[in-house]
């Protein structure tokens, strides 16, 4: 059986964005996929940047994110910093934009809604994002001079 991990973020149960999400929970679940949904907002999580998401700082005085290499290499930030989803072998397909939802009426929602169902269908002939090599980078995941040319 095949695993899909829907990451879920909205204040709102009955948004549109989770109307989507519901829309692809169903046609996964429908080809046989075991479908976890991870819920951001239900999980408490800010997305907005702060001091709070570090512990100790190398600097202290000014937050700059990418100042606080320590903490962002080691820390919070790792996963991100790895690629995570590529790393472990999870595909990740170019996301399916839907544009000012809000504003199209309850008829053109339903027609996205239905273009969803049929992008998730047919996934599997959509791109996948590119991962990187980490063997491009140094470890502090700095391009390597060497991977310019490649």
């Amino acid at each position: 059986m095949n695993n899909a991990l829907i990451v879920h973020a909205h204040s709102q149960t009955a948004s549109f964005v989770t109307a989507m999400k519901n829309v692809i929970a169903r046609e996964l679940a429908k080809s046989g996929y075991a479908v976890k949904v991870s819920d951001f907002h239900a999980k408490g999580f800010n997305p907005v940047a702060s001091a709070a998401d570090f512990g100790v700082r190398e600097h202290p005085d000014h937050l700059t994110y990418p100042l606080e290499h320590g903490e962002l290499a080691t820390g919070m930030m790792r996963h991100l910093f790895q690629g995570t989803l590529g790393y472990v072998g999870i595909a990740v397909h170019e996301p399916f934009v839907a544009h000012n939802v809000p504003d199209i009426g309850p008829a053109a929602m339903t027609a996205v809604l239905a273009d969803l169902a049929d992008v998730v269908t047919r996934r599997d002939g959509r791109p996948v994002l590119h991962v990187p090599d980490l063997a491009d980078f140094d470890n502090r995941f700095a391009p390597m001079a060497s991977s310019a040319t490649r």
